[in-house]
């Protein structure tokens, strides 16, 4: 144990609370040992007099099921010269769950009556186990270390609605509270429990939870508890209709894997796989929001230092809002925050928090986001983490809200993967930046998510804000939204930021569910942000879009393969608008080179190389090239074939005459991308 200097406790699930914590296992006589709980170790650091000397927790492998969440003080400080770091007993796993075992299962057969429109479902026999479940309700559950899902309907896929509701008039955006909606008829069953059924609506850049409260199975008119922002249509004009999915259908639970808990019988059904046993598996609910949260007070100036998480796993909690909070941006009866479900918090949640380290840890099985850093988080750093299976998002900075008095900043986030997430909240981001500046998001990997893998910022105006002087450097974004939300991006920024930076990023695959997916989006004035030694592809819209804005530079990037709406798109131009493109590859394959509105703004494009892999003419605007630069824009800019490697598999290597290099691109290396070295519990 040399490599932890001073003081150093033992927790072990085989120790006991009445011991000293003093050994890492119990002595032969059994009079002493490793403490059983890591409360018990906290309260015996906090209470030691002498704190000069650096103090360290290990925790044994295995699995501590918390009674309530690890709740860390200013009191639990440390200094520069002796932190308190928490940490893995060396080659060992320890798991901090804010959930519980599930036990008391009986095996037996269940006979549900499939859904109407599953003929093709047979009224047979299932294989099923069932236990008395009391307490609140859950929404999320793991078996065996694995995520498993309540029944829903379609089983795959999404439904979409099929008309207005009676009296629904075309309104605009967040213009109200909309509680029924019309959809075919025939997917309306007979329910067990229909107020346990939740419709939910993939919308827009939202997905709107919202527990059934009536149907008409004649008319297919469905009405909801709470509401969503928007009618049910993505466009007036075409009467295209918005997608849903019905979760926590009893009578869809015909596969292994799925469950789903009784609440008026405080019955919990699960449906084992075939090589499933009693004997053999554990299953785990969720209890709490948070497994450790950290509990500073920035207003009193009083804060948490130098405390540092070292190859720990946080898992299995679960958020619900509380009763009469409203959802961010909205008032009244909403049922989903106004963007990236800013309201869920992490199960490392942190207010307060300076100079302390979580490297080499693990978020996963987790019904939140992973971590948040929030208000008065200042000066840490989290590197090497594996953040998965999350019921949200991975990261957050910040707040929502300038009115805070400590705005947070200064932190790192660095060498990092995040993936798979938004498996509850859909909405939710990989790493989420609002209120919070001087941020360095480097060398992480972020991909598969529902919705945006990087939001930075939070104004929608040119209002002062915390978000500027951000970098994002040497990140691999790719598989983002994966078809699901739309308006997204691999990165997505709001607002004056001033100071912000993104470099030698890689983005691409970005795929959205109607609209909108871009590789860099710069939405709602988003303003003097540089964006440089990127490479985007193969995105459904653009690679990089301008909404409003000004004083945004793109130079020196590698694009290709956009979308519908070209490689570069700009929308809601306006007299002070600005945008300054120069010195980039833009590749295309059918798709227009520069799609969007230009006739108002000031606009710099130059010493760009266009090329389409088709031969097609290419558009700039609506315009040929040569209409183009007729309005004074690329003047010194030219159509050739850059000669990259294999464009269409992602390598956009350039040879030694590419005439790109005439024109003044910097070739530049993007091998080093993503985290450096492993990362997650047992890595470090």
């Amino acid at each position: 144990m040399s490599q932890y200097p001073g003081a150093t406790y033992y927790v072990s699930p085989q120790g006991d609370d009445r011991w000293s914590g003093a050994l890492p296992e119990p002595n032969a006589t059994g009079s002493d040992g490793p403490f059983a709980t890591p409360a018990k170790a906290r309260d015996a650091v906090r209470a030691r007099e002498d704190r000069s000397a650096p103090m360290t927790v290990l925790l044994r492998g295995g699995t501590y099921f918390l009674e309530e969440p690890l709740r860390f003080e200013p009191a639990d400080s440390g200094t520069a010269d002796a932190p308190i770091t928490w940490a893995a007993y060396p080659g060992e796993l320890p798991v901090l769950s804010a959930g519980q075992r599930v036990g008391g299962w009986e095996e037996t057969e269940l006979i549900c009556k499939p859904p109407d429109n599953w003929e093709d479902e047979p009224e047979i026999p299932r294989r099923a186990w069932v236990t008395q479940m009391e307490g609140p309700a859950f929404r999320q559950l793991w078996v065996n270390g694995g995520r498993r899902y309540r029944p829903r309907l379609p089983h795959r896929g999404l439904y979409k609605t099929t008309g207005l509701p009676p009296g629904a008039k075309p309104r605009g955006e967040f213009s109200g509270c909309f509680t029924q909606y019309r959809v075919d008829p025939e997917i309306l069953g007979e329910w067990r429990h229909p107020g346990q059924v939740e419709f939910v609506m993939v919308m827009r850049w939202l997905e709107c939870r919202m527990p059934i409260q009536a149907v008409d199975r004649e008319t297919g008119l469905v009405d909801t508890v709470t509401g969503a922002p928007f009618l049910p249509a993505k466009h007036w004009e075409s009467r295209e209709w918005e997608r849903f999915y019905l979760d926590n259908v009893f009578e869809a639970l015909l596969e292994p894997g799925g469950w789903y808990l009784d609440q008026q019988e405080s019955k919990l059904y699960y449906l084992p796989y075939p090589e499933e046993t009693l004997e053999t598996t554990e299953v785990v609910a969720p209890r709490f929001p948070y497994v450790i949260l950290v509990a500073g007070d920035p207003d009193a100036d009083n804060y948490l230092e130098y405390l540092h998480f070292q190859g720990l796993t946080l898992a299995h909690n679960e958020w619900h809002k509380p009763e009469g909070q409203p959802w961010w941006g909205f008032k009244g009866n909403q049922s989903v925050d106004g963007q990236a479900a800013v309201s869920v918090p992490g199960a490392f949640e942190a207010v307060g928090m300076r100079h302390s380290r979580l490297s080499h840890c693990t978020m996963a099985h987790v019904g939140t986001y992973g971590i948040q850093l929030g208000r008065g988080c200042k000066e840490n750093e989290v590197s090497h983490c594996d953040l998965f299976d999350l019921g949200a998002g991975g990261v957050k900075l910040g707040t929502v809200s300038m009115e805070d008095t400590e705005i947070s900043g200064h932190n790192t986030i660095a060498d990092c993967h995040i993936h798979d997430g938004g498996l509850f909240h859909h909405s939710a981001v990989g790493l989420w930046i609002g209120q919070s500046g001087h941020n360095l998001i480097a060398h992480n990997e972020i991909n598969h998510l529902h919705y945006s893998g990087v939001s930075v910022g939070w104004c929608w105006n040119l209002d002062p804000t915390g978000s500027h002087d951000n970098v994002l450097e040497y990140n691999h974004i790719h598989d983002i939204g994966q078809g699901w939300l739309s308006d997204m991006g691999g990165v997505y920024t709001l607002g004056d930021s001033p100071g912000t930076v993104l470099r030698y990023n890689l983005i691409h695959h970005v795929r959205h569910g109607e609209f909108g997916g871009r590789g860099i989006y710069h939405d709602a004035w988003c303003s003097n942000v540089l964006d440089e030694y990127n490479v985007v592809y193969r995105c459904d819209s653009e690679c990089i879009n301008f909404q409003h804005g000004h004083g945004n530079v793109a130079r020196n990037n590698l694009l290709a393969l956009g979308g519908e709406l070209g490689v570069i798109g700009h929308a809601c131009p306006d007299e002070d608008a600005s945008v300054t493109l120069e010195g980039n590859i833009l590749y295309t394959q059918g798709c227009p080179a520069v799609g969007g509105n230009y006739e108002h703004g000031e606009y710099h494009f130059r010493r760009n190389l266009y090329w389409d892999a088709d031969g097609r003419p290419l558009r700039f605007g609506g315009l040929s090239f040569e209409e183009w630069q007729k309005q004074g824009l690329d003047q010194d800019s030219v159509i050739a074939d850059p000669g990259s490697a294999h464009p269409g598999a992602g390598d956009f290597t350039l040879p030694d005459d590419s005439p790109a290099l005439a024109l003044g691109f910097k070739p530049f290396d993007l091998s080093t991308v993503g985290p450096r070295g492993k990362v997650g519990a047992g890595s470090g």
